[in-house]
C-alpha cells in the first residue's frame, strides 16, 4: 500500500509540476501571448508588424512580421523576416490548421545563404485520421545535422459514434518504436460534458503494467481539443485525486475566477493550501495588459515568479499601433524591464470609416449563461453574426442579433463576428458560464 501512496504522491507532484510548466508555457510570449495576439491580429486585421527586441539599454535591429489571410479574412500564416544591414538573413514561419490561430501546426526557422533557404530548426504537428473513430497527432522536431524530421511524441484520440472523445493515448518515441506514456479515459455526464478523467501510466518498475494513477473531476475547460494541445493546457477548474490502491485520495485542485473585462485568476491548491496563482488582466478594449505568476508555500506568498506587462498605444480608432512588453522575474532581479516592442504598421481592407461606424458594437449580458444579444447601434438590416470558439471554428450563425441561445455551449471564451453581405466588420469576445 505504501508503494501506491508514494506513486500517488509522485503522480500529483508530476501533474502539478507539469501543469505549472504548462502554465508558464501557456502564459509565455511563445504560446499564450502569441495566440492572444494572433487573435487580436485577426480581429484587427493587421498586415505587418515591426518587431524590436530589447538589448540591455536600447532596441535591437527590428525584424518584420507579416500576416497572411485567406479569402475569408482568417489568419493562415505568419512569417517573421530578420534583416541585417539591408540583407535578409533568416525567417521563421508559423502555419495554422484551418486558418485557426489557436492551432499552430508548424514553427520553422530557415537561414538564407547564397540565395538558398535551408531549415535550421523547427517543430511541426502532423494530424491524420487513422480510422473512422481515431485521429492522431505526431509531433516532430527538425534535426539540422541529419536534415530530417524526427518523431518526438504522439497523441491518439479514440471517438465514439457521436464523435465524442473517449480515450487519449500519449506516446514517446525511442528512435524505433512508440512507447506508451499515459492514457486518459473520459467519462461524461448526461449533458455530454466531461465529468471525470482517469489517468493511467505504464510503469517499468511494475513490468510495464498499466496502472491507474489518479483521476480528475469537477472539470471545466477554456476550450478542449486534446489531439492538438493536450489536456493540461485547457483546464479551467479541476480536482485531482491520487490512487492508493483501494480508493481515490483528494490531493489538490485548480480554480478559475473571472473578473472585469474578461480578466481571470487561476489558483492551484495542493493539500488544501494555495501553491500558485496566475492573474491575467485585459483592458476595456479586450486586449491583454498584464500577467502575474505568484508562488506560495502553504498559502504564504513567496513572491512573483514571473510578470509580463503590456504598454499599449492606440490610434483614434482604438486600434493598437504600439505594444511594449515588460517582464519581471528572478533573472531581472525582480525589476520590470523591457522585453520587446511591436509597431503595427499596416491594416488590411477594412477602412477606418467602417471601424468607427461599428465601434459601439457590444454584447450583453457578458458573461452569460443562456442568452446574449448584439447591439451595433445601427440598422440590423443586412447584418449577421457568427460565433467562433477559441480554435476559430464557427459554431453558430444567425441573422438575428437578439436573444441568441447559447445555453448548450460549453463554458469558456467565444468570439462573435459581426458581418454585412461583403465583409467582417467587427469581432468581440464573450464568456459562456
Amino acid at each position: 500500500m505504501r508503494y501506491f501512496i508514494l506513486i500517488s504522491i509522485l503522480f500529483f507532484i508530476g501533474i502539478n509540476n507539469l501543469f505549472s510548466q504548462k502554465m508558464q508555457d501557456y502564459f509565455s510570449n511563445k504560446k499564450f501571448l502569441k495566440n492572444v495576439k494572433n487573435l487580436q491580429n485577426v480581429n484587427n486585421s493587421y498586415d505587418k508588424v515591426k518587431h524590436f527586441d530589447w538589448n540591455n539599454d536600447d532596441w535591437d535591429s527590428p525584424y518584420f512580421r507579416y500576416f497572411h489571410y485567406n479569402e475569408n479574412n482568417n489568419l493562415s500564416k505568419i512569417v517573421d523576416i530578420n534583416i541585417e544591414n539591408g540583407d535578409t538573413i533568416s525567417k521563421i514561419s508559423y502555419t495554422y490548421l484551418d486558418e485557426n490561430p489557436a492551432h499552430l501546426t508548424s514553427e520553422i526557422k530557415e537561414i538564407y545563404n547564397d540565395e538558398v533557404w535551408s531549415i535550421e530548426s523547427g517543430e511541426r504537428h502532423i494530424i491524420t485520421e487513422t480510422s473512422d473513430s481515431t485521429k492522431e497527432c505526431i509531433s516532430q522536431i527538425y534535426l539540422s545535422e541529419a536534415e530530417i524530421w524526427f518523431n518526438e511524441t504522439k497523441k491518439e484520440v479514440t471517438y465514439d459514434e457521436n464523435n465524442i472523445e473517449k480515450i487519449l493515448m500519449d506516446y514517446n518515441y525511442d528512435g524505433d518504436n512508440w512507447i506508451e506514456n499515459q492514457k486518459f479515459v473520459f467519462n461524461y455526464d448526461e449533458t455530454n460534458e466531461i465529468d471525470e478523467i482517469f489517468v493511467y501510466v505504464q510503469e517499468e518498475e511494475f513490468e510495464k503494467e498499466e496502472m491507474l494513477m489518479g483521476k480528475m473531476s469537477d472539470i471545466s475547460f477554456f476550450q478542449f481539443n486534446p489531439i492538438l494541445l493536450g489536456i493540461m493546457d485547457h483546464l479551467e477548474n479541476c480536482k485531482f485525486y491520487g490512487n492508493n490502491g483501494y480508493d481515490f485520495i483528494f490531493i489538490g485542485e485548480i480554480i478559475t475566477v473571472y473578473g472585469d473585462n474578461e480578466s481571470f485568476v487561476i489558483s492551484i491548491y495542493q493539500e488544501g493550501s494555495l501553491d500558485e496563482k496566475v492573474t491575467v488582466n485585459y483592458n476595456e478594449h479586450g486586449d491583454l495588459v498584464e500577467m502575474i505568476d505568484e508562488s506560495y508555500d502553504e498559502g504564504e506568498l513567496l513572491g512573483i515568479s514571473e510578470q509580463k506587462k503590456h504598454l499599449l498605444t492606440y490610434d483614434e480608432n482604438n486600434k493598437i499601433i504600439e505594444d511594449i512588453e515588460q517582464v519581471l522575474s528572478w533573472q531581472t532581479n525582480g525589476v520590470l524591464v523591457n522585453n520587446y516592442k511591436d509597431e503595427y504598421l499596416e491594416h488590411n481592407n477594412i477602412s477606418s470609416e467602417q471601424i468607427t461606424e461599428y465601434e459601439n458594437f457590444y454584447i450583453f449580458p457578458n458573461p452569460s449563461v443562456d442568452f446574449i444579444s448584439v447591439n451595433s447601434n445601427k440598422n440590423h438590416k443586412n447584418l449577421s453574426v457568427e460565433i467562433l470558439n477559441i480554435y476559430g471554428q464557427v459554431v453558430f450563425e444567425s441573422k438575428e442579433l437578439e436573444n441568441i441561445n447559447i445555453s448548450n455551449f460549453k463554458n469558456g471564451i467565444y468570439f462573435i463576428r459581426l458581418k454585412n453581405q461583403k465583409e467582417i466588420l467587427k469581432i468581440k469576445k464573450f464568456i459562456k458560464k
